[in-house]
Formats: C-alpha cells, structure tokens, sequence
C-alpha cells in the first residue's frame, strides 16, 4: 500500500477519533451561560465595526482594507470595456512612495528610557532599559517594528500585541554517530518562556466602540482569528478542551432536535472545516476569556471561574499606531493608498491612454477601397477599415502624446509628490533641466512635515508599546524565569545567578557606552560584593578590550516599580551614530583648542576608536588600554593610570593644587 494511502487513512482514523470524543462533550450551566454572553457582545461589537463609515467614504472597514493592500501590491489596472492590446499598466507610485517613507521613518524609530517614580533610584531606571532591551534583542523588536510600520501605512491603523509565551517541545540530541546510520539518541524536553511583541491583523481586532480613539480608554476588545482544525490544534492543544471543538460545517445533517450548541456560536461568515477562535479581554472586570467555536478553552478550576487578565498591569495588551487621522472621535486612521488613490487613478488613465495612444500612432488603423461606412469607434493597430472612397490603401493619421498630454501627467505626479513625499527625501536630487536649491529646500520642507506627523503617531505607539513590555519584563523576568533556565524544581537549587543579561552597545552608570552584564540571584545573601564584581569587570574588559559593566540585583529589587517612559533618539540609527559622530569631532575640537592642557588625550582615543566601531586593543598599544600604575610622590593622591598622572601635572603647574592645599590650610581643623 502506498505511503500516501497510508497517511491519509490513519488521518480519516484520528479525525473519526477526535470526532467521537468531541460527541461526547456536553458543557455545563456555566459554560453555556459564559460562552452565551461573550459571544453576544462579539456579535454586536462586529455589527457595529462593520458598519460603512463616511470617513471610508461609504465603505466598510474589510473593503478598506482590501481596496488600500491591493493598491499597493499589484501592477495591473483591471479596465472595463477594453480591448486586449490597450495598457493595463498600475503605475507603481503609490508602492514607492509607501516604501520610500518607509525607509525615512524606520531609521528615525525612538529608544524608550525609563523614569523612576516616587525614588531617587536612578539604578532601577537604567536596569529597566536594559532589560527591556534585552527583550527586544531576543524578540527580533527591529524587524518587528519595521512590518509593524508598513502595516500602518498601507491599513492606515497598526494594532501591536504585548503578550508572554511559554512553551515545551521534545528534542533528541545525537550522542554517538559514526557519519552513518548507527545513531544514539537521547530524548528530552524544553521549556521556553519569553517575553513577545505580536502584529495582529487589523481586520482581527474589534474595539468596543469605533468612536473611543485609544485603546486604553476602552472597557474592553476582541482577538478574532480563523485558522484550519489542523493549525488549530496545533496551536491550542494547551487547553485541555480543545480537543473538544469541532469545525464549522454549512449545515447539520442529523436528527431533528440533536443540532449541537456551538453551531449557534459561529460565526456565518466561517468557512467549513474552520474554526473561529475568540478571545475577549475586558479590563473593567478583569475577565480574559478564550472560546474556540462556541466551547468556552480556558476556565480556571472545578468552579469554572472566568480568567483573569494574565498581565499585572490589568490592562488591555494592545497598542496602536496609524498613518493619519480620520477624526478625534474615530478609532482608525486613514492610509497612505487611499489618500493617493484619487490621483493614482488619474494617473493610471493618463499613463494608459498614452501608451494606447503611441501604440495606434507607431501602427495605425489602414483605409482601404470599399463601400461600408465607418460605423463604429472601435480602433485595433493595423486594422483595416473598408470606406467607400476612390483612393484605396490610405493610413489613418494618428498623433503622438503632445506636450500638453505630458504636462498632464508631470501635474498629477507633482500633486502627488506634494501629497506623500517628494524626489529630494527619496534620494534624487531633483528633476528637470535646471533645478535650484530653493525649490529643493521647499519640497524638503514639505516632505519633513508629512514624515513628521507620521513619526508623532509613531512615537505614541512606541510609548505604549515600552509601557507594555515594560510591566511584562518586570512582571516575567523574575522569579518565574528559574524554572525555564534550570527546569522543574530549579528554584529550589539555585545557588548562584540563575539568570544573566548581558547587553551590548548600552549606557553605562559612567555615561559611556560600553556592555553590561546584569546577574540577577535568588536572595542578598547569595549576591557577589561590588568588590568582586569590579575585579570580574576588569578581567573582562582586559579580554575583550572594551568597557564592562557588572550588576547583581535580586527580585524583589524590580518589585513594585512605578515608571514612567521616555522617548529619545535611538543610539544604533545610521543617522544617529553620524550625529554622534559630527558632535564628537566638535566637541574634540573645542577641547583641545580651550582645555588642551587638561585633556586627556588617551581617553580621547578610546573613545573616538569605539565610536568609529573598532576594537580598541587592536589599534592602539596594550599599555594604553590598560597602563600599569605609576609611583605617585608623597601626598599627592588620586587616580592611577597615564591620564590621571597628566591631568594632575598640568593642574600642579596651574596652581589649583597649591590653591586647594592653601584653601585646606584656613580650614579650622577638629
């Protein structure tokens, strides 16, 4: 029997199996009265998010959509009533103008920093950012953010997830192999926890009310995602009832007086063998629930109470962004497709009629000797037309595009240019024969006012999205984190750091960048002296060559931190390291022109080498990146190292050592 028999039979097998067990679920009282009530309010909340809006100009918010992704993704402009040689060209310049401000906002995408509220505990603030950035160094945050502003722009509104995962699946490590078929394997399993950002679908989420502008305001929303049985179970077997639900179906086919209750709660617009999974998160009464075609997935023990929101921030785990506003009062934002879109159809139709024009005029229509009369409108190239005139075989005499079809079609690009985002921002430095600066500076400024509200918009989601994350970190960083470092029972045995955060290219408590190892232990107790963390910092910094940083905190030192988020321009931005770069070559200058008998110019070296992203060991002598400490005369005490030792001489020769001395002399002593 073929193997593709095989698997399609014991496939039918498990389904009949699973089928059988879903038969005999039967849901409680409870069940019914929960799953009844969710999904009555999913019903009227979808009623009224699908509404036709005059801010869609009479469409519906899936129409939107669908009419703004295809403008941006096709090629083809479907004409009615054409022939089949006529253009169908979609001009492509709504798809660069989406990708070109695109470009412009990703390298400009802020860096949240955290302020500490009610303490003077500046350690926590920067322990926070830290982590937060660890976070996002794991979950890929850069590329997130990148689809997450695309989604914006082309949908108009981009609603981001903050959530936490945990997850267990069976590896098998090779012990022994001998380059052949004799392997040894060893089973095991893995649990992974982390902490994720998520973009969900903006035809999937459904706010309470379409007039409540931010989602923090709202008293609750819904998830909505249609997946296949298979994916589903795949995804959701976690739950233990999910091997309960069966697929949505076009019609019951049994006895009369046996249809099963979860088919009153689908969906109709739910294709068969699909299921409909809901999940409702309401902050006003805590209640975080998930039903998956009508049976309700995670109620919490045998009194089948309702979940709570699994965040101790309590709030809704969404956050958004969009391109430009529709109104104060309206949940979503307008895309940059459908604000090009009246323009972009002028310019489909000019570009076509063009082209179809300079098809007729390279081959155009013959007259030819014969009786019938030109009854119809209907030209081809090299068509031959029978006309009732004595001069047989004459060309039809067609004109090309003039200079006035031209200006029409330059106007429409320039309206559209000044709609989205000039040539100049894109990278060309202008059009035309004879451009000049001022013409170039205006449609700069224009661009940068375009790209600048976009990029405010931005900055509210990222400041939503830090305080998220934010609560999730303090929240799942901690303690939880023993058991899916050291597994089952692990936090029993944790005797040295059970977790540590190292974070490259960061700020450190000095000020300079360099990176920072962050421990974090059970207890005070097990915690290393700041002693030793220093003496483990240099031997680092000596085997690396760069600035290290060594921190041990415990738990509860994170615990019931109030915060606030501060948004600043991301260090790591192309455009931000050349800033960086420009104002440290002024700085050096004014340094040395002012203070060069001061300044140490060792350290200066250091870091202009690491600004520029070389290792420092590498190109300047070992003696400079670590110096041997220098014998120091009597009574003159301080730092140690070559910079120390000029600093100081050139203040010995300035005489603000000898004021200082002199100063300490008409001190009164005890």
């Amino acid at each position: 029997m073929p193997n593709e028999t095989i698997n399609q039979k014991i496939s039918e097998e498990v389904d009949k199996l699973l089928e059988d067990v879903a038969s005999d679920f039967s849901p409680t009282n409870k069940e019914k009265e929960i799953v009844g009530r969710v999904f009555n309010l999913f019903r009227i909340t979808a009623d009224n998010r699908n509404l036709a809006f005059d801010y869609f100009d009479g469409r519906n918010l899936k129409t939107y959509i669908e009419d703004s992704v295809k403008r941006f993704f096709t090629t083809i402009d479907k004409r009615e009533d054409i022939e089949d040689w006529q253009a169908r060209v979609f001009d492509p310049f709504t798809r660069n103008k989406v990708m070109a401000i695109l470009g412009k906002i990703a390298q400009a995408i802020p860096k949240s920093e955290f302020i500490a509220r009610g303490t003077e505990d500046f350690r926590r603030e920067q322990i926070l950012s830290d982590l937060v950035q660890y976070s996002e160094e794991l979950d890929d945050n850069e590329e997130l953010m990148f689809f997450a502003l695309l989604e914006g722009l082309v949908k108009g509104t981009m609603i981001g997830y903050e959530g936490y995962d945990e997850k267990e699946r069976a590896v098998r490590d090779i012990q022994n192999w001998n380059s052949g078929d004799e392997i040894t394997l060893k089973e095991g399993k893995v649990k992974t926890k982390k902490v994720y950002g998520a973009i969900i679908p903006l035809e999937d989420f459904y706010p309470s009310s379409v007039g409540v502008r931010k989602i923090k305001d709202m008293p609750y929303c819904f998830w909505r995602t249609v997946l296949p049985l298979e994916s589903f179970r795949m995804h959701f077997s976690k739950y233990d009832k999910a091997k309960f639900v069966q697929p949505a179906s076009d019609s019951w086919t049994g006895e009369q007086g046996q249809r099963p209750f979860y088919l009153d709660f689908i969906s109709d617009n739910v294709m068969p063998q699909n299921v409909e999974v809901i999940r409702f998160y309401n902050q006003d009464t805590d209640e975080f629930v998930v039903m998956a075609n009508g049976i309700w997935l995670n109620s919490v023990g045998k009194k089948e109470d309702v979940m709570p929101i699994p965040f101790n921030h309590k709030t809704l785990p969404f956050w958004k962004t969009i391109y430009e506003p529709l109104g104060a009062d309206f949940f979503y934002g307008k895309s940059l497709p459908d604000k090009l879109k009246p323009m972009q159809d002028v310019l489909n139709v000019l570009h076509n009629m063009m082209l179809d024009q300079g098809f007729l005029s390279i081959f155009s229509p013959i007259l030819v000797s014969g009786t019938d009369d030109i009854e119809d409108d209907f030209l081809r190239p090299g068509r031959r037309i029978p006309v009732d005139d004595p001069n047989a075989y004459k060309q039809l005499q067609i004109s090309t595009p003039g200079g006035f079809h031209q200006w029409i079609y330059e106007t429409t690009k320039r309206i559209l240019e000044e709609t989205s985002v000039d040539p100049v921002s894109q990278g060309v430095a202008g059009t035309g024969e004879r451009v000049t600066a001022t013409e170039i500076n205006r449609a700069a400024a224009g661009a940068i006012s375009i790209l600048g509200l976009f990029q405010n918009f931005v900055k509210f989601g990222v400041r939503d999205k830090a305080r998220l994350r934010a609560k999730n970190v303090l929240q799942f960083y901690k303690a939880p984190l023993i058991e899916g470092i050291l597994g089952e029972g692990g936090s029993a045995e944790a005797k040295k750091a059970f977790n540590t955060f190292k974070i490259e290219d960061t700020t450190l408590t000095s000020g300079k960048r360099g990176t920072k190892i962050i421990e974090m232990f059970k207890t005070r107790e097990e915690m290393p002296t700041r002693t030793e963390l220093r003496t483990r910092a240099k031997i680092t910094e000596k085997e690396t060559g760069r600035r290290v940083e060594r921190m041990a905190i415990n738990p509860d030192y994170l615990r019931n931190f109030e915060f606030d988020v501060k948004l600043v321009a991301n260090p790591k931005a192309t455009e931000s390291k050349s800033m960086e770069k420009a104002l440290w070559f002024e700085k050096v200058g004014v340094y040395m022109n002012f203070f060069g008998d001061f300044v140490d110019r060792e350290e200066l070296a250091l870091q202009g080498a690491e600004l520029f992203g070389d290792r420092p060991e590498k190109i300047f002598k070992k003696e400079m990146i670590s110096p041997l400490p220098q014998p120091m005369p009597a009574g003159q005490g301080g730092g140690t190292g070559l910079g120390a030792n000029m600093i100081r001489g050139q203040m010995q020769n300035s005489g603000i050592m000898q004021g200082q001395r002199s100063l300490k002399q008409m001190l009164p002593t005890a």
